[in-house]
Parts: structure tokens; sequence; C-alpha cells
């Protein structure tokens, strides 16, 4: 019994993980924020908020890098949805060129992979959006 729970938390931890990777985001580069918004989306939605309470709580841990935390509003939050999304357009074109990179080449399936996007982020309902937000 305790060897499938350690399993499962195993499991769970791995998961959570991978949904925190976050992305560095640079000003210089913008095409990195969409995956940074993305990413901390992920970890909010996942509980962000109560494990940087929980560090708070304990005395023996710093919370010297999460003060960004309390920096998140709904508006902030809009906003990082907003990027996220806006960001899939301009990321699909990008995952296409490793492939080839003679765009003049390739402009077809360049302009497939934009239109495809373009279509799936148009299609986004008010509802959605303002779930995510």
């Amino acid at each position: 019994m305790v060897r499938e729970h350690d399993d499962q938390t195993c499991e769970v931890t791995a998961c959570l993980l991978s949904l925190s990777r976050l992305v560095r985001l640079a000003e210089s580069r913008w095409l990195t924020a969409g995956a940074a918004s993305r990413v901390l989306l992920a970890s909010m939605w996942v509980g962000l908020a109560s494990l940087v309470n929980r560090v708070r709580e304990d005395p023996r841990l710093t919370d010297y890098k999460l003060h960004g935390v309390s920096l998140l509003s709904p508006t902030v939050n809009a906003d990082f949805v907003i990027s996220a999304v806006a960001a899939l357009p301009a990321d699909a074109v990008l995952q296409e060129l490793p492939d080839d990179d003679r765009v003049v080449l390739r402009i077809d399936a360049l302009g497939q992979a934009l239109h495809d996007e373009l279509t799936y982020v148009s299609a986004i309902g008010r509802e959605t959006w303002a779930r995510l937000a």
C-alpha cells in the first residue's frame, strides 16, 4: 500500500513539475511571452496560490522569489490569458521553421499553419474567454 502511494505521489509530482517549467520572459524577445504566460496560467490553475501560501506559513522557508504572485489580480490574469492565446499563431509558424527555414519555399505550409491557428483563436467563445481569465 505504501509503495503504491509513493508511485502515485511521484506521478502527481511529475505532472505538476511539468506544468511549472517556468520560461524566462525576455523583454527583447516577445516570442517568449506566449509560452511564459501559458506556464504561469497552468501553474495558477493547479494551485500556485495555495503552494505560495503554504511556503509563507512555514517559517523555515523563504518566499523571496515568490513576491510577484502577490501582484496577480483579475486584470493581470486576463492580460496573461490574452498573451497566451494571441501568441498561438506566431508559435505555430515558428514550429514549422525548424523543419526548413527557407520561408519562400515553405510559404504555403507556413500560411496554412497561421490560418489554422487564427481559425482556432477566432472560434474561442466569450464564455471560454471569461472562464480562462
